[in-house]
């Protein structure tokens, strides 16, 4: 079987002895081990097995990725019984996600290893995959770092599985995109810079290069536009289990990423400047904060949304636009339709409003 070769890249540097090992010693400990988990007491046999596929997620940002994984994490006995596993194997998985298959590539591009070392990570994830592959017909692998690897490195990775590799991934329009990336950074961070600031120093999202690197890469890939009006019953879970596994999901209720109104950011972002400048202490645990911030969100839905300032949006249309269109013949469920953004006010808060927020934060 014809397999993808990426050999020049990884021949500059010797492999280090601790890369090999650290590989080899993590064979046996996911293979070898009596394990008390239900993926590994179940046996479907070959026999009952149709066409086996890898469904490798490129959790790409803002695409509710994150409500994705948690659903596949927290569904084991839906997903085994139409005959798909989610991995929970150390060589692969940390909650809710597949980062440590990621960090181990991640190795491998940094320290330019050997094409040998790519061969052990390669046989490695053959053994893992074939485990599966005695119990059910589909796997998922899921991880946002994969949008930051080679692309021929993560094919070379599946060796002679590539052919059985469907490599899915959600593409989010430009324009809200900034507007949910500079809003989780304020609620998730001591990040204090302004809109402009964010938007000059953040790099942009090049769909057309992306697109292309994995689709020279990898023979199945399907991309598909992440929009309340594209996605099926404006759900990303459902979406992904009718439209790519071909099963309808079972009733679930996850807690999503809520994105912060417009008054909440305003406090949040004037909070890390007074924490930053020392002119307040924090009030809690940033993670604390975060889940507060959260709640207060989802209990003011009503709330005026932050979107991208009218001039940035402008800005992001010149150069997304054409890259879009690019590769509209690429998107299975429509194209990516640029917002207009909303008004340039700055983010301020009066002291009054600022107290009040964080009062209503400070309640038990």
């Amino acid at each position: 079987m014809a397999t993808v070769t990426h050999t020049t890249r990884y021949d500059a540097v010797v492999r280090t002895r601790e890369f090999v090992m650290e590989i080899s010693s993590w064979i046996p400990f996911s293979l070898g081990r009596k394990s008390t988990t239900r993926q590994k007491k179940r046996s479907l046999g070959r026999g009952n097995l149709s066409t086996r596929q890898i469904v490798l997620h490129i959790g790409r940002p803002k695409t509710g990725t994150s409500s994705l994984q948690k659903f596949l994490t927290s569904n084991e006995d839906f997903l085994f019984e139409n005959k798909i596993i989610y991995p929970s194997d150390p060589l692969l998985y940390r909650y809710p996600k597949h980062g440590e298959f990621v960090r181990l590539l991640e190795r491998v591009q940094r320290d330019g290893a050997l094409i040998t070392d790519i061969k052990e990570v390669s046989r490695s994830l053959a053994m893992i995959l074939e485990d599966y592959f005695d119990r059910a017909r589909t796997i998922i692998i899921s991880a946002e770092g994969l949008q930051n690897l080679d692309p021929y490195l993560v094919a070379e990775a599946f060796g002679n599985y590539i052919d059985d590799v469907v490599v899915v991934c959600y593409l989010r329009e430009q324009v809200s995109l900034f507007a949910s990336s500079y809003n989780q950074e304020i609620h998730s961070s001591l990040c204090d810079q302004t809109v402009s600031d964010f938007f000059y120093n953040r790099p942009r999202a090049n769909y057309k290069a992306f697109t292309l690197a994995w689709s020279r890469a990898f023979p199945q890939i399907r991309f598909r536009v992440y929009a309340k009006n594209n996605l099926l019953s404006g759900d990303v879970v459902k979406d992904f289990c009718h439209e790519i596994l071909g099963v309808a999901p079972p009733a679930y209720n996850l807690d999503g990423n809520i994105s912060l109104n417009r008054a909440l950011l305003a406090w949040k972002l004037e909070y890390n400047r007074r924490v930053n400048r020392g002119e307040m202490l924090k009030i809690l645990p940033q993670y604390d904060l975060y889940r507060k911030l959260q709640k207060l969100a989802s209990a003011d839905p009503q709330g005026q949304r932050f979107v991208t300032p009218k001039d940035l949006a402008e800005n992001i249309k010149l150069v997304a636009e054409p890259d879009n269109e690019s590769i509209e013949g690429l998107l299975e469920n429509g194209t990516l339709q640029l917002s207009d953004g909303g008004p340039s006010d700055p983010l301020i808060i009066t002291e009054r409003e600022f107290s009040l927020i964080t009062d209503q934060i400070m309640r038990p």
